[in-house]
């Protein structure tokens, strides 16, 4: 542009109960209009003050945003009336219920999967003990510990210990730094076996409970993966279906929470007193026409011109 667009001051005043109407038909536009806080132009002692008024959209975005999480919400143009329906709140609820049940469901599917995979990484370490898990842990003179050793460590119990009859590793598998076995002790000595190889930095795996030898776990357990994750691909589809009947509808409701959020907050600009609204918004003179013929549209609202300013001027006055 060859001209610096002028900025104008706009004074509106009207009812108190017209202040929210005003701001959302006049004061929500494209970046041309800019409310200012009126009292920072009022004179003190005249007896103005801010609009009390209770910002409940905030409480409902926030709802929205927890009920909404993770999922896609499509950007689309508020419908503010929709947003202030009567049957709105019970619309969400069962949205937000429907929702909650298969997410809860979902998550519940993913911790077995978990679990699951825990137990195949675990048990993959002991697959050559041909030994039926459950009827070795329930020695009734036998304490046994499954875990890993540092290669390190094990030279020094071979070093350290190779005389000594109740310490014994064996190993069942290996990577770059540990050996993976179990070791056993009688019960009656398993306290000072417990301390040497606990001075040796083993660290114990306990094995969750279960039946049958290594192998057979492993095989079992990644037997449950499968149709876990058959289990978790349909909850995840049902969970899309019944976000992608509501979303669309979900999105315009959302939009509308933020814009009557952002209206609330735009009323805070205004002064009151008794009855009235006084309000001070700087306009682009492109946008003026268009401006004042929305405030036309609202009954018993009175525009004053104020001061005019170059926009670098104003720009610089407001930074």
């Amino acid at each position: 542009m060859f001209f610096d667009e002028k900025m104008q001051l706009v004074w509106v005043d009207g009812p108190i109960e017209h202040l929210e109407t005003f701001v959302q038909k006049c004061c929500m536009g494209d970046g041309r209009i800019h409310p200012t806080t009126a009292v920072d132009k009022m004179s003190s002692g005249m007896g103005f003050a801010p609009p009390e008024v209770e910002n409940v959209w905030a409480k409902k975005i926030e709802e929205m945003e927890q009920m909404v999480q993770n999922l896609d919400l499509p950007v689309v143009e508020p419908a503010f009336e929709d947003a202030r329906s009567p049957e709105l709140s019970n619309y969400l609820d069962r949205v937000a219920t429907e929702l909650y049940s298969k997410r809860k469901e979902l998550e519940d599917l993913i911790e077995q999967k978990q679990i699951c995979e825990t137990g195949v990484e675990q048990f993959a370490h002991f697959e050559e003990l041909d030994v039926d898990l459950s009827e070795a842990l329930s020695c009734e003179y036998i304490a046994i510990r499954f875990g890993k050793l540092p290669k390190v460590s094990f030279d020094t119990l071979l070093r350290e210990h190779s005389d000594d009859p109740y310490v014994f590793f064996l190993r069942c598998s290996e990577d770059k730094d540990f050996y993976w076995g179990m070791y056993f002790a009688p019960r009656n000595k398993r306290v000072l076996v417990d301390g040497i190889f606990a001075g040796l930095y083993f660290e114990r795996v306990r094995l969750p409970g279960a039946t049958g030898t290594p192998t057979e776990i492993v095989q079992n357990l990644k037997h449950n993966l499968d149709i876990l994750q058959k289990q978790i691909t349909k909850a995840q589809s049902e969970l899309e279906q019944i976000w992608g009947a509501e979303k669309w509808r979900c999105a315009g409701i959302y939009a509308s929470f933020c814009s009557l959020a952002r209206v609330v907050e735009l009323s805070k600009c205004a002064v009151v007193r008794g009855g009235h609204f006084f309000y001070a918004v700087w306009v682009e003179q492109s946008a003026l026409k268009e401006f004042v013929a929305h405030a036309d549209t609202i009954e018993n609202l009175h525009m004053a011109m104020d001061m005019t300013l170059p926009r670098k001027k104003w720009k610089l006055l407001n930074e």
